[in-house]
């Protein structure tokens, strides 16, 4: 998966360390759980980049909203710094458009199976 944000980037985005299925390997060959909650909302976060997938779910009050299942995705990268957005990227000859994820004011998704040109 490339690009793949630093770690201090995805830390910070998500304002949690990650749970690690392996502490010994690097996080470049890991699952990365990444959790992020705030009064009603919690995001779940897996990544695993050498397998370049990605799951996300989103629960709002304790009852599942949405869950987003990406594979073959080719980066992550994260844009802003007032207001963040983590981008899942796919390669040009997919028929997917960027997934994105925003936090903060509140959380939004933007996702959609078009070209991206």
């Amino acid at each position: 998966m490339k690009p793949l944000p630093d770690e201090h980037e995805l830390i910070g985005f998500f304002e949690s360390e990650p749970a690690l299925v392996d502490t010994e390997v690097p996080w470049l060959y890991n699952c990365l759980k990444f959790t992020y909650s705030n009064e009603t909302e919690k995001i779940i976060c897996e990544i695993e980049p050498s397998s370049r997938s990605m799951i996300i779910t989103w629960n709002r009050s304790g009852n599942q909203i949405a869950r987003f299942e990406m594979l073959n995705t080719k980066g992550l990268k994260i844009e802003g710094t007032k207001t963040p957005i983590l981008k899942a990227i796919f390669d040009e000859k997919s028929d997917q458009m960027d997934f994105e994820l925003c936090l903060k004011p509140f959380v939004s998704v933007k996702w959609g199976n078009e070209s991206n040109t």
